[in-house]
């Protein structure tokens, strides 16, 4: 078996979401590469498990929705991208995340394919799920990663250093400009069209 270098831009059914994450990218990046947290962090989540580290060719077993799989990891570049998949019950996803870092914390960018015969077999009700589990993992991770995080980029006071051990007296001046970000500003963007 060739391993995927991407996910499957050929299948029925592909998802593409994104969202900005004012928290430092070490802490975006320990959430997700911890698959054993999943559970504690993700509410769709409700097992998880992965011996070993986060490293090409280990797999990991997780079950969201009730939808038990056993996904292995093909690629991984450090606090940049992932790139994971797995098939269960005929229907084989691949799923892709890259991680930016910003002036205020990270965009994290999600894509993920289904294929297979259940998918050929309802391919709107199959997009539907994967949409809505898409931007529910994002959702949790930007509200865990804001939560957890001691000192966000964009809000660290003068000379204080984040997770990443960086100084922020140049993010001090805009903690003002945080606060007055819509909420609107802060939701999922759906890029699937």
């Amino acid at each position: 078996m060739t391993i995927p270098t991407d996910i499957d831009r050929d299948a029925p059914v592909i998802a593409r979401h994104e969202i900005d994450i004012n928290a430092p990218l070490e802490t975006v990046w320990r959430l997700q590469t911890d698959v054993n947290g999943w559970p504690a962090w993700q509410t769709d989540i409700t097992a998880a498990r992965l011996d070993g580290p986060f490293e090409p060719g280990n797999s990991f077993t997780w079950t969201s929705y009730g939808f038990t799989v056993t996904s292995t990891i093909y690629a991984v570049a450090e606090r940049a991208r992932t790139l994971w998949g797995g098939a269960a019950q005929g229907v084989m996803g691949t799923h892709e995340w890259v991680y930016t870092q910003t002036p205020t914390g990270v965009h994290v960018a999600t894509h993920e394919s289904f294929s297979g015969q259940p998918v050929q077999a309802d391919v709107t009700e199959m997009q539907s799920a994967l949409d809505k589990s898409l931007t529910d993992w994002l959702g949790h991770l930007k509200a865990t990663a804001e939560s957890t995080s001691p000192c966000r980029p964009a809000v660290c006071p003068a000379g204080h250093d984040d997770l990443e051990g960086r100084n922020n007296e140049h993010y001090g001046h805009q903690a003002h400009k945080a606060a007055a970000v819509p909420r609107a500003a802060m939701m999922p963007r759906d890029h699937s069209g």
